[in-house]
């Protein structure tokens, strides 16, 4: 006979047995809230009469201290789940107490909820009356601050961080209040998450030991499996985009504990307003706390169908016993092919791929017949089902492999022409500073691979077919014989390669993404898409109104170093200027935009200026609209070139022209620096010092001196000439040889050339005779 009318009586005898608990819990939760709160938001008292410290404090109070606040409260709430879920249902645990406990007349039902809300109230109790306290503490500094602001703001006018000052009016006492709340809405169901999870794992063991191992594999084993086997196709796939896999959205649900974290983390990037790269924070709680009440009936079916015999026992349960078992086998059996692979000393592929085979078998075996042991509590059990452990290693082994091998041809796969509806393509060093894409994921909306449609598809086919044949050369067995097969220039072309992000959107809607490294040899194909109109407007035109924007604009010259002119946004002519550059600017790019992947010769100047963010926008010597625009508002110093008659002379740095020679790359570096340092006794340096062709300097060291008219004009208008030296497609153009231009009025200014564009009675100036 049982009874329904023992549940008070029974969870106040509970309660009494948990005073231990109870004072742990009240610790803990006054340590994570009020004291946290008190700590994070002391004041400066040498600043409080600072309106703008005062305005940084009210910030911080309703951001960066909930924040703080947010995660201890979070850890304290996870940690006492786990240590209540355990001590309330512990009696499961033993024999002689399971049933003592189960002879009571009371429904396993009803027992099962008296010990449920015992353990609940055991945290939530002290947690609410800590999140009452520090509420109130918040609401005091808050009016505190608000009050002390108004009064200084009258005596001292505006002097705050904000550059309107009504936005400190959306700081209220009630809006922090509300926000708490919600912060105390997530820790709760971060307990219940937990709590929960612990009270399933207790029901499906019969040891502490089990138990815990249960709850590892089940709050986390799904996400770690996912992981490594995310980073197994990062390092086989070359072409893999692990950014633009979103699988785990969804799967982290599965892994309870992955999936509380990744709520906190979404909430605290709300508080930064920042676009939650997991998903907005309320999704988490509403998808979570489903979750949570589906492990509450989970357990509470469970427990009603739980054998008191499996008492001091270990994991019996078949249905649940076998994936977990399974599933960590896994898990480790990739994590030994990862240790093997990369950590045996051969370079050859093939032995490689055998030992990571082998760190399969010894990491799945392992782990496979330890759960075994763990599971049966008996150290003759590892081999106890031979037939299921091999067939994991077997699976795991031809996992790794299809993955190592691309059976699915990943890296190789390329679709016929007439499927193709549409690509967008990326390059990251071709694109305007104007533009913060290169922050944003590229699974984003707003990314431009995304937004870029080039449905002109024989160029899309030409441009696939050779990154797909650039990776097949590059990463295949053959490569190995490449040298072999093709003229040195061609294999020099192959190996020179750019690093391009691609989306491809299929007739059948499907999309995919791919990063490739395309070589040389398809550099016309790939010029042709970075100066593609759909390319230029995506990644380089400016909005009519994006200069108006601005806070202001700064014009600074990329020749003279120390020359530049403000263009404040309060300025009569502020719009004028912006309207005029953007068009020509527009003209420009849209007309030529050969310029942007050529580097249209030299760089004379940017455009910096501050709007949302920092931009910089880069103008050279062929944007002819762009500069005669300029032109027309006075700005002709900083968009000039050096002109011969400015440079009283020309340093060239000894080691440039050493370097440049053949037969000096293999020199010591040690007998250089001991020939060219600074207490060099070379009497040949000694000559060049004597009669003035040679000058050594702290922040240079030796330099040769050119002061010849007729060699600096020559020197300047070499065609290699370069004031910065950017980035070139292919590196064709790259320089690394520097000069410096002694220009009286301005600091050195730097310049790049060729070696060999010097004139010869330069060079033989400079080396040694």
């Amino acid at each position: 006979m049982t009874s329904n009318h023992c549940f008070s009586r029974i969870g106040r005898q509970n309660m009494r047995h948990s005073t231990w608990l109870w004072a742990l819990s009240m610790i803990g939760n006054l340590l994570a809230l009020p004291v946290v709160m008190l700590l994070a938001t002391g004041e400066n008292l040498e600043r409080v009469n600072e309106l703008n410290y005062l305005a940084s404090c009210l910030s911080n109070l309703y951001f960066t201290n909930r924040v703080i606040v947010l995660a201890f409260a979070a850890i304290v709430a996870a940690v006492g789940a786990l240590v209540v879920g355990i001590t309330n249902f512990r009696y499961l645990l033993h024999k002689n107490m399971v049933d003592t406990y189960h002879s009571i007349p009371v429904k396993r039902q009803t027992l099962f909820f008296v010990n449920w809300l015992n353990g609940f109230l055991i945290w939530f109790v002290p947690f609410a009356s800590n999140l009452v306290l520090t509420m109130i503490i918040s609401a005091a500094k808050a009016g505190s601050l608000m009050k002390r602001i108004r009064v200084l703001e009258k005596v001292q006018g505006y002097m705050g961080i904000y550059h309107d000052p009504s936005e400190l009016s959306r700081y209220t006492i009630g809006g922090l209040l509300g926000g708490m709340l919600t912060d105390a809405l997530l820790v709760l169901v971060v307990f219940l998450l937990i709590y929960h999870l612990t009270i399933v794992a207790m029901m499906l063991c019969g040891n502490v030991l089990n138990v815990l191992v249960t709850e590892v594999i089940l709050g986390g084993g799904v996400m770690a499996l996912y992981g490594v086997i995310l980073a197994l196709c990062e390092a086989f796939w070359d072409t893999f985009l692990t950014s633009v896999v979103t699988l785990h959205r969804g799967l982290q649900y599965a892994s309870p504990f992955v999936s509380s974290v990744m709520m906190m983390v979404s909430r605290i990037n709300y508080y930064d307003d920042t676009a939650g790269f997991w998903g907005e924070w309320w999704t988490y709680l509403i998808v979570n706390g489903v979750i949570a009440l589906a492990l509450l009936c989970l357990a509470a079916f469970l427990y009603q169908r739980r054998p008191s015999e499996l008492a001091e026992q270990g994991l019996r349960c078949k249905w649940a016993k076998y994936p977990l078992q399974i599933l960590i086998s896994v898990f480790a059996g990739i994590a030994g092919w990862w240790i093997f692979y990369f950590f045996s000393a051969t370079t050859r592929d093939a032995y490689n791929t055998i030992w990571g085979c082998f760190g399969i078998v010894i990491g799945a075996v392992i782990i496979f017949g330890a759960m075994d042991v763990v599971n049966n509590m008996d150290f003759k059990a590892f081999f106890r089902n031979k037939l299921v452990m091999a067939i994991t290693v077997a699976f795991t082994i031809l996992l790794c492999l299809s993955v190592r091998l691309d059976w699915y041809g990943y890296d190789k796969y390329l679709p016929r022409q007439e499927q193709i509806a549409e690509i967008g393509v990326y390059h990251t060093n071709y694109r305007s500073d104007s533009r913060q894409y290169y922050r944003e994921n590229l699974s984003e909306e707003t990314h431009p691979v995304n937004q870029m449609h080039i449905t002109d598809t024989e160029l899309a086919y030409q441009l696939l077919a050779g990154c797909v044949g650039t990776e097949q050369q590059v990463t295949g067995e053959s490569s190995l014989y490449l040298e072999d097969m093709v003229s040195p220039e061609e294999l020099q072309a192959r190996n020179r390669r750019e690093a391009i992000y691609v989306r491809v959107t299929l007739q059948s809607g499907k999309t995919y993404y791919r990063y490739y490294r395309i070589s040389k040899v398809y550099e016309e194909v790939l010029r042709q898409v970075l100066e593609s109109p759909e390319y230029v407007q995506v990644c380089y035109a400016l909005d009519d109104d994006f200069l108006l924007n601005a806070n202001y604009l700064q014009l600074e010259s990329s020749v003279y170093n120390d020359l530049s002119e403000r263009i404040a946004g309060e300025n009569e002519s502020f719009a004028g200027f912006a309207r005029l550059f953007t068009e020509a600017y527009q003209r420009d790019i849209e007309l030529h935009p050969e310029v942007l992947t050529t580097q249209g010769g030299n760089q004379l100047c940017t455009l910096d200026g501050r709007g949302d963010y920092y931009f910089c926008i880069d103008i050279n010597e062929n944007m002819t609209a762009t500069l005669a625009a300029l032109r027309s508002f006075g700005f002709e110093k900083i968009i000039s070139p050096v002109s011969p008659e400015e440079v009283d002379r020309i340093l060239l740095p000894v080691i440039w022209a050493v370097d440049a020679d053949e037969e000096a790359e293999e020199w010591d570096k040690k007998q250089a620096a001991a020939e060219y340092g600074p207490n060099s006794d070379n009497p040949k340096v000694q000559r060049k010092i004597e009669d003035g062709s040679w000058v050594y300097s702290n922040r240079y060291g030796y330099c040769a001196v050119v002061k010849d008219p007729v060699a600096i004009r020559s020197i300047l208008s070499a065609p290699g000439l370069r004031y910065r030296t950017g980035y070139s497609l292919f590196g064709g153009d790259s320089l690394e040889r520097i000069m410096y231009l002694d220009c009286p009025g301005y600091d050195l200014i730097d310049a790049w050339l060729d070696y060999e564009q010097l004139p010869d009675s330069v060079r033989n100036n400079v080396y040694f005779q």
